[in-house]
């Protein structure tokens, strides 16, 4: 039997950012639940994973920066728009990012000397979509566009 619990949920849950009623709901809905329960052993497996082979990779410190300064100037320049153009500017935003992510996992496909690697840093591609699709998704929340959609 295939679960139609929310997974997203379970990633909040593995990542501590879960609101407390939610907390709630989702620690007795895995008491129960074998397939969310498989499903929340997977996901801190992955996290898990992530995180042992991300401190092994050293990026530059400007490009921390750097993103950093360009996703907080897109969100400052998103609050100041309309809601429709705040809607394009998400939708715009985050398919940008996923090109962004998918063009600079190319660099890395092509090393003919080491597939463990590389099918390491392209499952860490396919995973960093996850947080950026919920930061997208709590920004807009926070900026009201989701609560403005279901009134109108």
């Amino acid at each position: 039997m295939c679960c139609k619990f929310d997974k997203e949920l379970l990633y909040t849950f593995d990542d501590k950012t879960i609101q407390p009623l939610e907390k709630i709901f989702v620690e007795e809905h895995i008491k129960y639940c074998t397939d969310c329960q498989k499903d929340l052993k997977l996901i801190t497996l992955i996290n898990q994973n992530i995180k042992d082979e991300l401190i092994n990779i050293k990026f530059p410190d400007k490009l921390s920066t750097i993103s950093q300064l360009v996703t907080e100037n897109c969100i400052f320049e998103m609050e100041k728009t309309t809601i429709k153009s705040k809607i394009h500017n998400v939708i715009k935003t985050y398919s940008g990012i996923n090109k962004a992510i998918k063009g600079s996992s190319v660099v890395y496909k092509h090393n003919p000397y080491n597939n463990f690697i590389n099918n390491k840093i392209e499952s860490t591609f396919n995973f960093i979509k996850k947080p950026i699709k919920h930061m997208v998704k709590n920004k807009l929340a926070e900026i009201g566009i989701l609560k403005k959609l279901k009134l109108g």
